[in-house]
């Protein structure tokens, strides 16, 4: 059996792992924001920063805004024919992310037997890598649910944040291009002096 005790082990990549995910994680989110701000700007609001300030409330986390962002494509393209791809994209892109939130909120909401008050004891003579515990009780009792087993298992899900990060910027440029195409952004025209 060997002992590792936490203040002697180097815990760099195991916070630096979560920290990308984080960041990934909140590059999407803000481009979200950014989408919805647009959106509203093209609809007519003179003022960005007014959108900031609505989509920059703390009651709009990843959750909240990918639904608001859904429901605001729905609306402005229900009954104009040729959007229904558009719309499934939107509905797909909001599915994926959805189970990104889950993750995220699993992550940052769980316990890490790591760090310098840590110690661990096991037949390993490595000292142990990452492992992200979630104590979640059900109405049958105590349940603990392993979020993450490794650094490889959050290295996975960045990857898929990637991918949605690419995902989202297609979804939301076709979003614009059909707006314009559509003869949809009256807030432009307005700034141009266009009637």
């Amino acid at each position: 059996m060997y002992k590792h005790e936490g203040s002697k082990v180097d815990w760099t990549k195991q916070y630096a792992i979560v920290g990308e995910y984080v960041v990934q994680f909140e590059q999407i989110v803000e481009r979200i924001r950014f989408g919805l701000s647009a959106i509203f700007q093209i609809r007519g609001l003179a003022d960005w920063r007014l959108s900031e300030i609505a989509f920059g409330q703390k009651q709009f986390t990843a959750d909240p805004l990918i639904t608001c962002y859904q429901s605001i494509c729905n609306e402005l393209l229900k009954n104009i024919s040729d959007s229904e791809d558009i719309l499934e994209n939107v509905k797909g892109f909001k599915n994926n992310f959805s189970k990104q939130i889950q993750f995220r909120n699993d992550l940052l909401h769980s316990y890490y037997p790591i760090g310098s008050n840590t110690i661990t004891i096991s037949d390993n003579p490595n000292p142990p890598g990452l492992k992200v515990i979630k104590t979640s009780p059900t109405s049958k009792g105590a349940r603990k649910k392993e979020v993450a087993n490794s650094i490889e298992d959050v290295k996975k899900h960045i990857i898929q944040l990637e991918k949605l990060n690419s995902e989202f910027m297609k979804v939301d440029s076709s979003i614009t291009i059909f707006l314009f195409n559509n003869k949809m952004d009256i807030g432009f025209k307005s700034i141009k002096g266009k009637d």
